[in-house]
């Protein structure tokens, strides 16, 4: 990572216009085969989990112990890989950038360990990248971390997440398919989309959708409310939305799943030696949009989104997005109320607030559902207008 960012080639392909980044954290499923690495000496024997600590591969005796530690279970085959991506939220550059790769068994010794060691990984991410100079983290403001559902992952960003942000963004927080909507379009969209979900869940319960379901929707909801503000907050003129999602990464795991003649599969050893072409490709693409075929399969243009055909207002310098919320919740009323399934007891935010102490939008009723990410960031259904100024919501 270190040699990556201080290296000259690269710094010059990056954005020169000030802009998010946002790190990606996703597992790729793997063929459960040793293979051997011989770029590095002593030469290694690839293919286990992270756990396996001495796969040095130089002498025959080597080789017996290794054997020997699989038939006796001290050695295991990784089936999965977590892989952490950065990306820019930028219109010049939309490459992934590959910061780690950890291979997986799937088998935790103790519970949590898989969470921990997502934990230790993006602390140590952090940690080196606030070792960068200032004027670089200056230029590119990291925003969010997202994962998907998994609930190690879920747990490891939650445990690190919210570090970066400052307390003027923190402050704040007490589709159409296929339209090209300006940022506060989106993000009224978004509130009214979170507000439908939060009371349809208090009304049904595991009976509409699972409880991670839930959490996870609402907690990209709010990832984009936090994500616009701190743009606003950091001088960054752009932000693209669909490249605050884990469309990237999920897009590199299809490319590197394209190279060696149609080979869908890899093991470990494979997936670092695909990962750099992978960038590559990912690089042009980006660069060249008009070059890259669309999937036969997906016929939505909403799977197709790049920053050159995007017709909507990037713009975040005039985005309210306390008015934008409370937009999107009177929407989210209005429809409700238009299908008469509800009560106006049930709609009415006033009485919630003032009868169930602890409700907002992860605590449905009144209880924390789902693994846990991000607490530290408040996300209320009060109105935003009536917060004041000088009310601290702590993070």
């Amino acid at each position: 990572m270190d040699d990556l960012f201080c290296n000259t080639k690269f710094l010059a392909i990056l954005p020169k216009k000030k802009c998010l980044v946002h790190i990606l954290v996703d597992g790729v499923a793997i063929d459960e085969r040793a293979d051997l690495d011989e770029s590095i000496i002593p030469h290694q024997v690839t293919g286990f989990c992270r756990h396996c600590t001495d796969t040095n591969f130089v002498t025959y005796d080597d080789a017996l112990r290794i054997e020997e530690g699989l038939e006796e279970g001290n050695f295991h085959l990784a089936k999965e890989a977590e892989v952490f991506v950065l990306t820019f939220n930028s219109g010049e550059f939309t490459s992934a950038v590959v910061l780690c790769i950890s291979p997986t068994c799937k088998k935790d010794e103790i519970i949590g360990e898989s969470t921990n060691t997502v934990k230790e990984i993006l602390s140590t991410i952090l940690h080196h990248w606030h070792s960068y100079p200032q004027h670089f983290r200056d230029n590119y403001i990291l925003s969010t971390i997202a994962s998907d559902g998994a609930p190690a992952f879920r747990k490891g960003v939650g445990q690190v997440l919210s570090k970066d942000l400052s307390a003027g963004v923190r402050a704040v927080y007490v589709t159409g398919e296929g339209n090209h909507l300006s940022v506060s379009e989106y993000l009224t969209l978004l509130s009214k989309f979170a507000h439908v979900l939060f009371f349809l869940f208090r009304k049904n319960k595991t009976d509409f959708i699972p409880a991670q379901n839930y959490r996870n929707w609402q907690e990209m909801v709010k990832n984009m409310f936090i994500s616009v503000t701190k743009a606003k907050v950091s001088g960054v003129e752009d932000f693209y939305w669909f490249l605050n999602t884990s469309k990237k990464i999920e897009e590199f795991f299809g490319i590197m799943r394209s190279f060696a003649g149609g080979n869908l599969n890899f093991d470990s050893l494979e997936l670092r030696n695909r990962a750099g072409d992978a960038a590559t490709c990912d690089w042009i693409w980006g660069e060249h949009p008009e070059w890259k075929e669309p999937s036969r399969r997906l016929t939505s243009c909403v799977d197709r989104k790049n920053v050159r055909s995007w017709k909507g207002d990037t713009k975040v310098a005039n985005v309210n997005e306390v008015a934008c919320w409370n937009d999107g919740r009177d929407q989210a009323l209005a429809l409700l109320n238009s299908v008469e399934l509800f009560s106006a007891d049930e709609l009415d935010i006033d009485l919630i607030i003032e009868t169930e102490a602890g409700v907002d939008m992860f605590r449905p009723y009144c209880r924390t559902i789902g693994v846990l990410a991000g607490d530290r960031a408040e996300y209320t259904l009060a109105d935003l207008d009536e917060v004041g100024d000088d009310e601290e919501v702590e993070a």
